[in-house]
This record gives C-alpha cells, structure tokens and sequence, in this order.
C-alpha cells in the first residue's frame, strides 16, 4: 500500500484495524497526493502543505527513492521552518496544541532526508498518540493492491461526524483533514474514540460491517 504524510482520517481508521501493514516501497511516487502533503486548516478555512521533493517536479522515482529538499529546509526560515509557524499560528490555541507542541516541533523541523523515512516516523508517532499497536513493515515486492486499500485510492463518498475545530463559526466545519487536525483540537483518547465511529460508519468503503 502507498503511504500518505500526516495522513488523513480514511487512511487512519483502517490502519488502526489492520493490525500489521506492509507499505510498498517501490510504488511509483505520484505528485499531488498524500504522499508529501497534507491538509489542516485556520481561521481562513482548508490549507495544503507539501513537502518539497528534492528535483522539484520533474523526476520519476519510487517513494523509497525520493529526497526531501534538505538543504532548503535546514536552513534558517527555509521550508520546515515555514510549516512549523504556519502550524503554530493556526494551531496555537487549539485544546490539545501545547501538549503536543514539543513533539510536533521536532517532527516538523527534523524531517530526515528521505520521505518514505519520514512519513513512517509521523505515522509511528501518531500510532503512539493513539496507542494503537500496529505492525509497520516495508517491501519492495510489487504485490496486488487489496480491495479495501484500493479503496482508498479512490474518490468516496466519506461520512464525517463532526469534531470540534476551533475556526467552526468562521469557516464552518471542515471535513477531509490530515488526522493532526483531530489530534490537536480532540486529543487522544476521544481522537481515538472517534476513529473507532468513523470506520463503523464508513464500513461499506473498506468492505467491512460495523
């Protein structure tokens, strides 16, 4: 399966009932996608941050194989440092923020050279937040991508109960968010509790029942 950056709520909550999950190391990296960006959103409504690619645009490679634009984010006010104040200054006030602020800190500014390393790292965290065991492994063998997981490669129709954001009265509740949105304004333990009622309500899409 592909493995998304600061994932968002349809790939969490059937990770977190698979119990092992094996990401493909040599599927082709796409632009545009979770892969290296992910959605939050302030008090304008929705934001996208990506992680620049080192080559920019123009490369062909698998996730295994792809840079992060290092040198740029090392330096002072380069872009990691630019993801993390956009961060701070949507987020800052949020329920949860200052509990996690130390960790997102470092997740954020210390992103490694490579994505595939990367992504893996946020995901173990989040797992961790959620205490939530999962198996993470890796493979370089091109197996055929299972139902459900290809269901998520799609577009869905997802039901999204509400949760509590903290610019609802400005922009409105906001659905399709990268799971660090509910982990910030729910925390943990009802962030957890809320994944558990989302995949029941959307069973039908990894072919599952509640």
């Amino acid at each position: 399966m592909p493995l998304h950056c600061w994932p968002d709520l349809p790939f969490m909550a059937k990770i977190m009932h698979s119990g092992r999950v094996c990401f493909d190391s040599d599927i082709p990296f796409a632009k545009a996608t979770g892969m290296n960006r992910y959605r939050l959103v302030d008090s304008q409504g929705a934001i996208m941050i990506s992680l620049p690619i080192h080559g920019g645009r123009s490369h062909h490679q698998t996730l295994a194989q792809v840079r992060l634009a290092m040198n740029e984010g090392r330096q002072r006010g380069g872009w990691a440092a630019k993801h993390w104040r956009c961060i701070q200054n949507a987020y800052r006030r949020a329920p949860f923020f200052e509990y996690m602020e130390d960790d997102l800190h470092k997740l954020i500014l210390e992103t490694g050279d490579y994505l595939m390393e990367y992504n893996i790292k946020v995901l173990a965290w989040i797992l961790d937040k959620l205490k939530i065991e999962v198996q993470i492994s890796e493979s370089a063998e091109k197996l055929p991508l299972l139902q459900p997981w290809a269901l998520l490669m799609k577009h869905r129709n997802w039901k999204t109960p509400r949760y509590y954001q903290q610019f609802e009265i400005q922009t409105g509740f906001v659905a399709g968010l990268s799971v660090l949105d509910l982990l910030i304004q729910c925390g943990p333990q009802e962030s957890k509790a809320y994944l558990e009622r989302y995949l029941s309500l959307n069973a039908i899409n990894f072919d599952l029942h509640p």
